[in-house]
């Protein structure tokens, strides 16, 4: 736990890094999708027992809950996605207002799925609370979205990025990529690629019906360019090596 340790003396100070060496420290992560979502499980929660045992205490405070992040791609389920979203946004403040007693403030990705970064500069102005930024994904290339279009987009704010990176002490990066784009900004940056907890993550010991490899996709949703992409890939590995995917 060394490297935590040390992001944390980067991120606090000097006094602040002396007491994460003392192993007792409060961290509040603001993420914007629940468990259910790969970047939360993989970049946050599996982390939470671990650091516990390092005296590191990580809050974990999802902007969607598992309800409203299973109806979100849904059009029909609009109307009640908004209420749920206006919801979400009250609570955040709430979230806000919350970091002033914690040591850090960890955004990953953004405390907000949409608008400018606003929970994050009240978090880090008025709460005075340092904030380390953990970016897994380039969310700062803008794209339109799939499901609502350039109106999804426009509300997406692709530019909070670079503000949420200059407003950070350091940020963590899942690659080198997205770590020379930090760099650039003049903010410091540390490579953490996404990893799985190889106890709990294991190749299953049971009989298989053939011996043709498996390929897994992890994902938010299916309906996404880059989802049509990889199936037509899939198809032809499948028609020429007998892969299988699922």
């Amino acid at each position: 736990m060394y490297g935590s340790n040390r992001l944390l003396e980067r991120s606090c100070g000097r006094d602040e890094g002396r007491k994460a060496r003392g192993l007792s420290l409060k961290v509040l992560a603001l993420a914007s999708y629940p468990v259910e979502a790969a970047a939360t499980r993989y970049r946050l929660t599996q982390f939470v027992a671990p650091l516990a045992e390092q005296g590191i205490a990580l809050s974990v405070r999802p902007f969607l809950d598992s309800r409203l992040f299973a109806a979100l791609y849904q059009r029909a389920a609009a109307p009640r996605t908004a209420v749920g979203l206006l919801r979400s946004s009250v609570n955040r403040l709430g979230d806000a207002w919350r970091a002033q007693h914690y040591d850090v403030l960890l955004v990953q990705r953004e405390a907000m799925m949409f608008g400018p970064p606003v929970i994050e500069w009240l978090a880090t102005r008025s709460g005075r609370c340092p904030m380390v930024l953990d970016l897994d994904d380039a969310t700062y290339v803008s794209y339109q979205s799939p499901t609502f279009g350039r109106l999804g987009s426009a509300l997406k704010w692709f530019s909070k990025t670079d503000d949420l990176i200059r407003w950070a002490r350091v940020v963590v990066c899942g690659n080198r990529s997205i770590a020379a784009y930090v760099k650039a900004k003049g903010t410091p940056a540390e490579i953490i690629p996404t990893v799985v907890d190889t106890e709990l993550f294991r190749p299953a010991n049971r009989p298989r019906n053939s011996d043709a490899p498996v390929l897994g996709w992890i994902a938010l949703i299916r309906r996404t360019p880059t989802w049509s992409r990889f199936t037509r890939c899939c198809n032809v590995w499948q028609s020429a090596s007998g892969f299988a995917s699922r």
